[in-house]
């Protein structure tokens, strides 16, 4: 497991470099304040919103080349095409994952290689499944 830095641990996650093809896959959930529903709030009030740091979870990816990686964030949140992966998207509420808040939906992204995805998919035929051992 590795951390990259952020404002709580200490560090900037623009200084942050991974290494290519050393990790398998990769869990993130780049800050969310610059793609929320709130950020309108924010602005009207005068105060500035918080810098969007999506494009350096997208960077350290781009970096490590996992076989494949998660980004949670909120709806908002855009979940480009990334080249050589597949990407599934769902949205759920906060509850059905046991938060408390009601009403809080959250947008989880899975991307697989799309070598991988296909490996996945043409080795396994649903007409015939697994033996036992």
């Amino acid at each position: 497991m590795v951390r990259g830095p952020d404002p709580i641990w200490g560090g900037d996650i623009k200084q942050f470099h991974p290494s290519p093809l050393r990790f398998d896959g990769i869990i993130g959930g780049p800050p969310c304040p610059a793609h929320s529903k709130m950020r309108h709030l924010v602005k009207a009030q005068g105060l500035k919103v918080s810098e969007d740091l999506v494009p350096e979870f997208w960077r350290c990816v781009m970096a490590a080349r996992p076989q494949w990686f998660l980004m949670e964030n909120v709806p908002g949140c855009p979940t480009p095409e990334v080249v050589g992966y597949q990407v599934e998207r769902i949205e759920l509420n906060n509850r059905s994952v046991g938060g408390v808040q009601r009403s809080r939906r959250r947008c989880v992204s899975f991307f697989l290689q799309s070598e991988t995805f296909r490996r996945v998919c043409f080795t396994y035929d649903a007409r015939s499944p697994p033996r036992n051992p």
